[in-house]
């Protein structure tokens, strides 16, 4: 019997082309070639190589190039693109996969970005918007395999072992499909996940973990904060679902879990002899309910905090001599929009900007406002600055080692880091919502 982490861990490091004797030496003796990732196993081979190839199904589940130099990838035969099946684009016409073709050969080594135009006569739009939404590196680096079901972009056997059993079981009755493609704020769908799931940290939760505390509901404080209490049965929040123009009875509804709430966001049952189309209305539906989930969220969380310390997050002005840029992003349906402000050490505006982007991942979008905020900075010739963002995963990443950094926003937070250089001072800040508006 084979270690399945040995095995795991060797298919990797021939996946990602690592340069140690023994991968090389197991790459030309098995003659591994670009497609080796989607080629059918070898019939003859040792047990070794075998575990290897079988080993590819998991391995291909969350593998994919992380453009550098684009020199050593292959544009028709290896995973590049994140956003796509497969992590591989399709050719506008078949006959163009026969072309050998390096993801080099569509960037501008000059401006360093992509050749628009070039990707728009090769590939389908599906694949091509989704390419030009990879940011290129200015400086020049090697591509880099990472295993993208990690935040981090870390490979570990234990993601692949999850992977393969998957974290929630297709069969268990619940459309968590449907959660995932809802056209509602990442944030909303993270928080009915959590509630779903049963791991939002209710009072009633934390006292299980903790083995002891205070379990009443903040709102009402008659009863116990279970999930099912704090959303649906406190007097709080059943006045806020009437109040919806649905004027739901959130205390008539029954769950025989937790999981239940996504069938009723996914699915909502709506009254007959409707006159609305009823897929709009059933996406409106959950709109609103997501919504009025979240507000209940954010009344009991403001309940928690102490009278004396509410209200007391503020903007505050830079020292002399700096010049604070307050960067933002927001998604509205199917756009995306990024703001950025800069104030003197007066708080008296000095510039404001705004302007769409092309990323519809809430974390891509703060960590664009970012290098772009810079960028501005750089063309108004400002000396010292301070950047403020509200997205504290784009903030960590500037301030922590580049191999802990999200790999969705790795080639962003480098391009920051290289432009931070241009000024005598800059730093970067995360701050709370509320200190991050005009005001």
């Amino acid at each position: 019997m084979f270690n399945a982490a040995l095995i795991a861990k060797l298919t990797w490091m021939v996946a990602s082309k690592r340069l140690s004797p023994c991968i090389v030496a197991l790459r030309n003796k098995y003659k591994v070639t670009a497609d080796w990732l989607r080629e059918e196993p070898l019939k003859y081979a040792s047990k070794t190589w075998k575990a290897i190839e079988r080993m590819k199904i998991l391995i291909n589940n969350g593998a994919c190039f992380l453009v550098g130099d684009g020199e050593s990838i292959d544009v028709w035969k290896e995973p590049w693109v994140p956003w796509l099946h497969n992590f591989t684009p399709k050719p506008k016409y078949p006959s163009m996969i026969l072309s050998p073709l390096k993801v080099a050969d569509l960037i501008d080594n000059n401006s360093r970005s992509w050749n628009l135009r070039r990707i728009q006569e090769l590939f389908d739009a599906e694949s091509a918007e989704a390419i030009s939404k990879i940011k290129i590196p200015a400086t020049p680096i090697d591509d880099k395999l990472i295993w993208i079901l990690d935040p981090k972009g870390k490979f570990s056997v234990k993601s692949v072992i999850r992977s393969a059993q998957g974290q929630v079981s297709a069969h268990d009755g619940v459309n968590w499909n449907g959660l995932w493609k809802l056209r509602i704020h990442e944030r909303y769908k993270v928080l009915i996940w959590r509630i779903a799931t049963g791991i939002l940290p209710t009072k009633v939760n934390l006292a299980l973990k903790l083995g002891s505390g205070d379990t009443l509901c903040p709102l009402c404080s008659e009863y116990d904060e279970s999930i099912e209490h704090i959303f649906f049965h406190c007097a709080i929040s059943r006045a806020i679902w009437f109040g919806n123009s649905w004027a739901v009875y959130s205390n008539h509804l029954t769950f025989s879990s937790c999981k239940d709430i996504i069938n009723i966001i996914c699915d909502p049952s709506l009254p007959s002899g409707m006159s609305m189309d009823g897929k709009m209305l059933k996406e409106q539906t959950a709109i609103q309910f997501a919504i009025t989930l979240d507000v209940i969220w954010n009344l009991r969380n403001q309940n928690l905090v102490p009278l004396e310390v509410r209200g007391c997050v503020v903007w505050e002005a830079p020292p002399i001599g700096v010049i604070k840029i307050n960067v933002d992003a927001a998604i509205y349906l199917d756009k995306s929009f990024m703001a950025a402000v800069a104030r003197d050490y007066k708080g008296e505006l000095i510039k404001a900007w705004a302007k769409t982007t092309v990323y519809k991942d809430p974390t891509i979008a703060e960590a664009d406002a970012i290098c772009w905020a810079l960028e501005l900075a750089k063309t108004e010739k400002f000396e010292k600055i301070s950047i403020e963002s509200d997205a504290k995963v784009c903030v960590d990443a500037l301030l922590s080692p580049t191999d802990d950094c999200p790999w969705k926003i790795r080639t962003f937070t480098s391009l920051a880091l290289e432009l931070a250089v241009y000024f005598s001072v800059c730093s970067f800040y995360w701050v709370k919502r509320d200190a991050n508006h005009i005001g």
